[in-house]
């Protein structure tokens, strides 16, 4: 459906005031020193906790499988049954 001319001139002034209201709150905030986060700062901040989130709980899966440690002497002679000394 198309609209008539006016009703079309009337929404683009409508959009047109609406983009210049957006512009004078960004440019308030910024004088201000209150600027808003961009929506890719956003996206790039909740991937990385995620990211963090998953780290540690593959940290704390690890550490349940960990391997005792080996003393040193055991290591020695293990280390010269592989390689054949």
């Amino acid at each position: 459906m198309l609209f008539p001319d006016y009703k079309a001139e009337r929404v683009a002034e409508e959009q047109a005031k609406d983009r210049l209201r957006e512009a004078a709150t960004r440019r308030m905030l910024r004088q201000a020193g209150v600027e808003q986060p961009g929506w890719v700062s956003c996206q790039v901040c909740r991937l990385l906790s995620h990211l963090g989130h998953l780290l540690v709980v593959l940290g704390r899966r690890l550490q349940r499988y960990e391997i005792p440690t080996i003393p040193s002497a055991e290591q020695n002679k293990v280390s010269e049954a592989f390689s054949g000394k």
